[in-house]
């Protein structure tokens, strides 16, 4: 895959990554606006199933879009690991030796 293509996957992902947040902010705004106007105790509004659909309801574009840059995301690493790049993984900032080396300070 030549570099244009390694660069439109990390665009997608970024893009999808932006918007799967912008969505999770408009779901939990939708969710406490549904669940505090809606009418009855608080276990009576998870009682009933479409109460609960309409509650999960605004999460699903987030949950869509995240797979999707998850997908872009996984596509440029594996093409960066085929043509030789060293590629550290995001786990790499909470190893033993954090963020900054050996002895974990600042130079």
């Amino acid at each position: 895959m030549d570099k244009a293509k390694v660069r439109e996957y990390l665009l997608y992902a970024k893009i999808y990554r932006f918007c799967a947040l912008f969505f999770v902010v408009i779901g939990i705004s939708l969710f406490a606006f549904l669940f505090f106007n809606a009418s009855g105790s608080f276990l009576e509004k998870f009682q009933s199933p479409l109460m609960l659909g309409i509650m999960v309801l605004p999460f699903l574009p987030a949950f869509v879009l995240s797979m999707l840059a998850h997908r872009a995301e996984r596509i440029v690493m594996e093409t960066l690991r085929e043509s030789g790049v060293d590629v550290r993984e995001r786990t790499d900032l909470f190893s033993s030796k954090g963020i900054y080396g050996e002895d974990d300070e600042p130079q």
